[in-house]
């Protein structure tokens, strides 16, 4: 078991990021870009790696619709 863990270790995880810029929608606007938590990236790569179809990434404050590419603010859908 403990090889198992060394191997898991040793892999390469993703990296998700958000872009955080404060229009995200504009083209104008520079691209900024804002790395999520590890925990937050690997529970995001989970969702992306399911096998259904609808991938959604539960975190604290968001959900991330990963079909569409959005991320939803919890207290504020608008967001």
């Amino acid at each position: 078991m403990g090889s198992q863990a060394i191997k898991a270790a040793d892999q390469p995880r993703a990296q998700w990021y958000w872009k955080s810029n404060s229009d995200p929608w504009s083209t104008n606007e520079k691209e900024e870009w804002t790395k999520y938590s590890d925990i937050e990236s690997a529970i995001t790569e989970e969702a992306f790696n399911r096998k259904n179809q609808t991938k959604l990434a539960d975190l604290d404050n968001y959900s991330i619709n990963l079909n569409n590419s959005i991320q939803i603010n919890k207290s504020d859908p608008n967001k």
